[in-house]
């Protein structure tokens, strides 16, 4: 998964992160996907993958209510789900702080919304494109 922001057709589109084999991780905080959460449809969940939760944060009750919104998922297997999916976000500390210039940045090394990695390709200007749009 590639989330981005922007569309297909904008010579400027920003690249929040990659979630795959080759990861660039954390993509998103906690409250930005329940922002999403609530402007969007099932794909929230996808987006949660993108993201590192901080140790106090539970993530059981929001992955919960996440995957039970997938019509296709049998109730039998629910709890099965959940506690997988959960696993996977807990146990990596990103170190979220705002910036007054860029926004929300995180301390992850293989982060884009961390300007102070060598992998990120974001620009100050992608920086503060993100803190728009989840003004």
């Amino acid at each position: 998964m590639r989330p981005w922001i922007g569309t297909a057709w904008e010579s400027s589109r920003i690249l929040l992160g990659c979630h795959s084999g080759h990861f660039s991780l954390p993509s998103f905080r906690l409250e930005e996907v329940l922002w999403l959460a609530e402007t969007s449809g099932v794909a929230t969940l996808l987006w949660l993958t993108g993201t590192y939760l901080e140790p106090d944060q539970a993530p059981a009750g929001l992955v919960r209510n996440l995957v039970s919104r997938i019509p296709a998922v049998r109730r039998n297997c629910l709890a099965a789900l959940c506690d997988t999916l959960a696993d996977g976000l807990t146990g990596t500390n990103a170190g979220w702080t705002y910036d007054s210039t860029l926004g929300w940045i995180n301390h992850s090394r293989y982060s884009q919304r961390n300007p102070q990695s060598h992998l990120s390709l974001l620009k100050p200007e992608d920086f503060s494109a993100i803190r728009k749009f989840f003004a």
